[in-house]
């Protein structure tokens, strides 16, 4: 089961309830939907107003918790990879996150 709904515009209302759609997909279980939203569906403002502070809030946290779990792990290594620090901590790397954000800095 899928539960469609709209993220407000920056400061807005989330959509009601009775506006959202859930999609039975049977047997197949959709783990995640990424979209291009900054500047495509959004105002680029709901990013840097809503979903990085919602993300920074977040992140710390989640990347303890997650840091030895796949595929966090491996994104982790990854990001070792990307700013040649092949024994960078946890810490060092959410601290290097933190200043993507900062730097709205675009990294895959």
């Amino acid at each position: 089961m899928l539960t469609l709904f709209r993220l407000p515009q920056a400061g807005g209302k989330p959509t009601p309830p009775a506006a959202r759609r859930t999609i039975h997909s049977g047997d197949t279980m959709i783990r995640a939907i990424v979209t291009d939203i900054e500047g495509t569906t959004s105002d680029i403002r709901f990013v840097h107003n809503i979903l990085f502070p919602y993300a920074r809030e977040r992140l710390a946290a989640f990347v303890s918790a997650q840091q030895y779990v796949e595929p966090v792990s491996t994104i982790l290594d990854n990001l070792r990879t990307e700013i040649a620090a092949p024994e960078a901590s946890a810490a060092a790397l959410i601290d290097t996150l933190f200043r993507f954000m900062d730097e709205d800095r675009k990294s895959t």
